[in-house]
């Protein structure tokens, strides 16, 4: 399998700048503030890959809770 390399024009990433910016904005004026919660598993480029995504998620305006809210088994 051949390595191919794709570069993604700035004007892209800047319209998901502004689309965040755009969020962030409409979550502010409800007056609301998501949650979010990135688990990552595996090697460290997984978790690489989640610290993108936590930095777009909190450009968005959502905060972050350490645990997840899904209840746990009693078993």
């Amino acid at each position: 399998m051949s390595y191919q390399r794709v570069e993604i024009p700035e004007s892209d990433i800047q319209h998901q700048l502004d689309i965040c910016a755009q969020l962030r904005a409409h979550f502010s004026a409800g007056g609301r503030q998501p949650l979010a919660m990135v688990d990552t598993y595996g090697c460290q480029q997984n978790e690489g890959d989640g610290e993108k995504l936590r930095g777009y998620l909190r450009a968005m305006g959502l905060i972050f809770r350490r645990t997840s809210l899904r209840p746990t088994s009693s078993s």
